[in-house]
């Protein structure tokens, strides 16, 4: 491996331009900041460059790696497609090593990638007009993605979210959920927690609004965050050098002032009470071909006390008088409303003295969930496959008609009437599952 003077090198990379498609910041085992190239890797530390001997059997200079998330199992460094889909294993002596070649891709973009255990995680992500909140392990045996257990319910999914992992727990941290069946966000007032030894689920109450530094309306900047081994760390939306790290385990953060600004345009890696991450450089559109970014790093010249999440002593009082509300006033009537049936009559959805029409398309998902109770989700595109257009155009056809009817019976009936869950028989395929009884009327 050849070596460069650690001096030269640090004024090189400090000073010089790079391209974003060109670079990965990443860690090693001994948590020493690497930066990945096409043809090298640097390690930050020491400032000494290891050329690759051997090249690889696909394209690898074409790959952009700026758009990959790496992770650290055992002893070895792994990158995951920004897709979600596709991994590869980091070599010393030959760059990236694709292992699987995916069918299925382009489902999980901006999906948190982690290890536990010597196996890689993948949670959530973005794609097929779906946001998701369900949790795979990828298999090195198969070179596939197994699926774990899906976090929310009813069709819901994460925006933007983030993860900890601390003591066999996984800390899912998301200001905003998404209905995937009205496309409508919300405001999540929980951080979710999974065991990750019996994927046992548990959560607790949090006030991101109590955090407005940090978490500024509720959303994330993409890239405002960094793992360490004390918590998960946040850079304020008001004041760039100042960070808070979250220890979600104990229920507690501190506040980091550093001594530089962090404007970063990829991935912030925290080693050693240092930061170093890719900030975009100075680009004027016409001199240069790509706009480039520059390595960076800063440190803390001032930690503030730790203190504890912030607790409404009216809380619990509320939760009694909810309580109370609920077992003397609303279980009674949901005992009557239950009683009623939604009756399918023709084209028309009734309820009581409500109804509501049905387009051609609607009628038939909903005569599908009378007979069978659930419907697969290949089978409902299959259904819009009559024109010979594009599968994605079908797929796009299929989604627009499951939010318009979930929105169209939600707003009439103020009712969940199905729910989207992984397959029994394949968890990588969804059904649609019928929850509200329904009957079928006279036509």
């Amino acid at each position: 491996m050849g070596k460069l003077n650690a001096q030269k090198i640090d004024y090189k990379l400090y000073s010089k331009a790079l391209d974003p498609m060109n670079y990965n910041l990443s860690k090693d085992l001994n948590n020493n900041p690497i930066l990945i190239s096409h043809e090298h890797y640097i390690n930050l530390r020491t400032f000494e460059r290891f050329e690759f001997k051997l090249k690889t059997d696909y394209n690898y200079n074409k790959l952009d790696l700026s758009s990959l998330t790496s992770v650290n199992v055992n002893s070895k460094i792994y990158l995951v497609s920004g897709d979600g889909s596709t991994v590869y294993e980091f070599n010393k002596e030959t760059g990236l090593n694709q292992l699987n070649f995916p069918t299925t891709k382009r489902k999980y973009y901006y999906s948190s990638v982690f290890s536990f255990n010597g196996k890689i995680y993948r949670l959530g992500g973005y794609g097929f007009w779906n946001h998701s909140s369900e949790i795979f392990s990828y298999n090195f045996q198969t070179n596939r993605w197994d699926f774990i257990i899906n976090i929310l319910d009813n069709g819901y999914g994460f925006l933007n979210q983030y993860v900890q992992v601390k003591n066999n727990k996984l800390y899912i941290i998301s200001p905003r959920i998404k209905n995937n069946f009205s496309d409508l966000a919300q405001d999540n007032d929980f951080i979710f927690i999974l065991d990750l030894l019996d994927f046992s689920l548990d959560k607790f109450k949090f006030d991101f609004k109590a955090y407005p530094r940090y978490f500024k309306d509720l959303f994330f900047r993409s890239l405002n965050y960094f793992s360490s081994k004390k918590g998960i760390g946040f850079i304020s939306e008001y004041d760039s050098k100042l960070a808070a790290i979250f220890d979600f385990e104990n229920r507690s953060f501190y506040e980091v002032y550093f001594n530089s600004s962090i404007s970063n345009d990829r991935k912030v890696i925290y080693s050693d009470d240092t930061l170093y991450y890719l900030r975009q450089n100075a680009y004027d559109g016409i001199s240069q071909k790509f706009n480039p970014f520059r390595l960076a790093k800063t440190f803390p010249v001032n930690t503030y006390p730790k203190k504890k999440f912030n607790i409404h002593p009216d809380d619990k009082i509320l939760f009694i008088v909810i309580v109370f509300a609920f077992f003397v006033i609303l279980i009674p009537l949901i005992f009557v409303i239950r009683s009623v049936d939604f009756i399918l009559n023709g084209n028309i959805l009734k309820r009581g003295k409500t109804t509501i029409k049905l387009d051609p398309d609607e009628l038939y998902f909903l005569q599908y969930l009378v007979k069978n109770g659930q419907i697969d989700n290949q089978t409902l595109i299959s259904h819009f496959d009559t024109d010979n257009k594009s599968y994605d155009l079908n797929v796009k056809r299929k989604n627009e008609m499951i939010s318009k009817l979930s929105l169209k019976i939600s707003s009439n009936f103020k009712k969940e009437f199905f729910i989207k869950a992984p397959s029994n028989t394949d968890k990588r395929q969804s059904v649609y599952i019928l929850t509200q009884r329904l009957k079928l009327g006279s036509k």
